[in-house]
Parts: structure tokens; sequence; C-alpha cells
């Protein structure tokens, strides 16, 4: 658990990686967000619009988060990646991935455990179980045959 001054700026520096610890850099063609959210709801966000980043920087294949007045409440603190895949078969046309990455944060009165830019990895590939036969056997138990699908965030 990393304990984070509730009213204090912070920097996260969030870097990518896939299902195999392999470090991919972030998506450079297509808008995605972080949204960093506390336990009442208050949401900040940084990311890439498509064309400039808001409150985000990229070092090497690394994104460095910059946490300014974000007028957060004291407790647990989410952070989630929604990434902005263009698909002509949504309405909008685009199909929005969103990942939780990481709530090991507290924010809290007290002084933050570290004055330095706080590291996290964010794993892009997901694991996502898949239903590929389902039968009711001769006792009417349920039987499902399960596989399991990697999804990678593009």
């Amino acid at each position: 658990m990393i304990r984070i001054n509730y009213q204090s700026d912070f920097s996260v520096r969030v870097t990518i990686k896939d299902t195999t610890g392999e470090i991919v850099p972030p998506p450079s063609d297509n808008p995605w967000w972080l949204h960093f959210t506390d336990s009442m709801g208050t949401c900040w966000k940084c990311g890439f619009d498509g064309s400039s980043y808001e409150d985000c920087s990229i070092d090497g294949d690394d994104i460095i988060c910059y946490i300014n007045n974000p007028g957060f409440a004291q407790g647990k603190m989410s952070v989630t990646f929604c990434n902005n895949v263009p698909d002509a078969h949504f309405a909008d046309g685009t199909d929005n991935k969103v990942t939780p990455v990481m709530d090991d944060f507290f924010l809290w009165p007290g002084a933050s455990d570290t004055s330095d830019e706080i590291s996290m990895d964010m794993i892009v590939g997901l694991i996502a179980p898949q239903i590929t036969d389902a039968s009711i056997d001769a006792s009417g138990d349920l039987k499902l045959e399960i596989s399991y699908n990697e999804i990678h965030i593009q």
C-alpha cells in the first residue's frame, strides 16, 4: 500500500507491460486516458487525445502522470486505463477498453510515503475466460468448458 497525503500534488511513472512482462510503449495512434479516482468518486485524469498529451508526458516507454490539485478525499484511490480503439462496428466509432490498473494507493492526512515519483506497472494483456461448451449432466448439474484467451489493448 502506498500512502499519499490527500492534499499533495504527486507524479506517477507508469510502465506498460504485456502478460509476459515485456515493456510495451504507450499507444500513439488512438486516444487513451488514465483515471485516478478517490473513494468519493472524484476523478482526475491524464492522457493522450490523439494529438497531444494532457497532464502527462512520455519518457521512453513510460507515461509520467502529473497529478496537480486533484481535490481528492481521504481513502482508497483506484487507477484505470481507458483506451479508445477506433472500431466502425460501434455506434460512436470507438471500442472503449477499460482496464483496472491498481488500487494500492491510500490517500490520507499524514505525510506521503515518498516525495519521489511513484512507479507502477500496468499489464495490458488480460486473460479472459470464454465458455466454449455448456451442458447439464445426468444429475442436473451444469458443466462448463472454459478456455482462456489473451486480450490485447491496442
